[in-house]
């Protein structure tokens, strides 16, 4: 495995490490978690990787696809469109 370089490109050819400027990767992720009172409810994360900004929490009892193109859509508009969207969501269906 090659070390992470900042603004380097994987050898594996699935994009760049780390951002380059602004809008250039932004991560998505979900965080799971339960209530005090038992209750489970998820959170979905937004960060632009070159500027570290958390450009949007969702926090709902279920998310589905549509939530996330909801969550997703007013950041298209108030920042303009990433050149890519890193998220581990289709790996961890696969695994699954």
């Amino acid at each position: 495995m090659e070390p992470m370089v900042s603004g380097s490109w994987r050898s594996d050819s699935q994009g760049p490490y780390n951002g380059r400027y602004p809008r250039h990767i932004w991560s998505v992720d979900f965080v799971h978690d339960k209530l005090r009172n038992g209750r489970s409810y998820k959170m979905l994360t937004v960060i632009d990787e070159y500027t570290r900004e958390a450009l949007c929490v969702t926090a709902k009892p279920r998310m589905g696809h549509a939530d996330v193109l909801e969550a997703l859509y007013p950041l298209f508009l108030k920042h303009g469109k990433p050149h890519y969207i890193r998220s581990d969501l289709l790996a961890a269906r696969i695994l699954l």
